[in-house]
């Protein structure tokens, strides 16, 4: 039986349009995990009333009304135990955000552009009570959100970029918030001036992925890398035709998703999940290590924990970002992601922003539906590295989740 506790405290300031809003809002959450021979049984409630005895109770009989047809076998772990803070906190939340939002904005109307800029600090605390003590992590966080707006000849379009960063929000370097706003303000204009790609330009084409687009590719890869996915990749497999090797870092010091221990309150490994192109490792949780592998990837206090990467980082290239597209005959350079998911082996990535590249240089914009990318033979495709890295951070299943990648170029479908 496992005591959980999570509360969050959210402040956020957001500019929409000459309307300037703060909120702060305040969430406590208490629960209790209980595994029997007929599954799992988690019972959560914000009802600080309740005792925790009854917490307890409920979370065993639902753990006896299960429907598992056999014990879940679960490994033995390292668990935590002890207190963590990571980030610096902030002395005045809403101070902090109503200077970065001005200082945002007027950034962004530098540029001659308006939109709308959202800023976040969090205070989030999760505590463990397990068979061997406590582990409790206070971790402070901050977010910002830009999207930069333009209309021209009747005509709008709107930019998106986002940060998030460990610490208060005057923690982030004043050149990175420069560099976002000029990724927002780009993909405004240049989105208003893109093409559509012809009917007869679709098709099979070598493709540049940037930054976001890249570390959406091995997001999605890494959900074959999860121990409880049904259709996971096997230890062994090769995956990259290049020495391209992938791991796990929770220690990350520059990682919003930092973290020293799991939901399931184990220490967090750094784990190589692919080395020199092959799989030698899955991500696992204590039930799927049951069976072999180390546990410490687990996500989800209030619900069956599930195997998610931290701070995913992608290494072994040595290609400059300017050398992948003056060695590109015709192709297409795509970043920024509206959307991407994976279904079936296929990933589907909507880029936010798309050029054609030619002789060796970028061209001119394009609207682009999609970028198809059959995950395994694409892969096996890639045929350049870059050797600078760019963090994406995004939410999967309301986790916080990071990746540090470089540029590839690969063969993909574009429509």
């Amino acid at each position: 039986m496992e005591r959980l506790e999570l509360e969050e405290r959210v402040w956020e300031t957001a500019w929409r349009r000459g309307s300037l809003e703060t909120n702060h809002s305040l969430s406590r959450v208490r629960g209790a995990r209980a595994l029997s021979g007929r599954g799992w049984g988690i019972y959560s409630t914000s009802d600080a009333r309740v005792p925790w005895e009854e917490i307890e109770s409920r979370a065993q009989k639902l753990a006896q009304l299960g429907s598992s047809k056999q014990a879940p076998l679960v490994s033995q772990a390292e668990l935590y135990t002890g207190r963590v803070e990571l980030g610096r906190p902030s002395p005045s939340p809403e101070d902090s955000l109503l200077r970065l939002i001005a200082q945002t904005r007027g950034l962004l109307e530098e540029k001659g552009l308006t939109g709308e800029l959202v800023a976040l600090y969090v205070r989030r605390v999760r505590r463990i009570g397990h068979s061997q003590g406590e582990a409790l992590e206070d971790k402070r966080l901050s977010e910002l959100y830009v999207f930069a707006e333009v209309e021209a000849q009747g005509r709008r379009n709107v930019g998106s970029a986002m940060r998030a960063w460990m610490g208060p929000p005057e923690a982030l370097p004043g050149r990175e918030l420069e560099a976002l706003v000029e990724t927002a303000s780009r993909r405004a204009v240049w989105g208003l001036r893109a093409e559509a790609l012809s009917p007869l330009e679709r098709g099979q084409k070598t493709v540049i992925l940037g930054g976001e687009a890249s570390a959406a590719l091995f997001h999605e890869l890494s959900h074959l890398l999860e121990a409880d996915q049904p259709d996971h990749l096997a230890p062994g497999s090769r995956v990259f035709s290049l020495g391209i090797s992938i791991s796990d870092d929770p220690y990350e010091p520059t990682s919003p998703s930092s973290r020293f221990f799991d939901d399931e309150g184990v220490k967090a490994p750094r784990r190589t999940l692919v080395e020199g192109g092959s799989i030698v490792d899955l991500l696992h949780t204590r039930e799927t290590a049951g069976s072999g592998g180390r546990p410490g990837s687990a996500y989800g206090l209030f619900h069956k924990p599930k195997a998610l990467h931290t701070s995913l980082r992608v290494t072994g290239g040595d290609w400059r970002d300017r050398e992948i597209i003056e060695e590109t005959r015709r192709g297409v350079l795509v970043d920024g992601v509206v959307r991407a998911e994976l279904s079936q082996g296929i990933v589907r990535i909507v880029p936010e922003e798309a050029w054609v590249v030619e002789k060796g240089e970028v061209r001119k914009p394009i609207r682009i539906s999609e970028v198809k990318l059959p995950l395994l033979r694409s892969l096996t495709s890639i045929d350049a590295v870059g050797k600078k890295l760019y963090t994406r951070t995004s939410y999967e299943k309301g986790h916080l989740q990071t990746e540090k990648v470089p540029w590839v170029r690969l063969a993909a479908y574009v429509f």
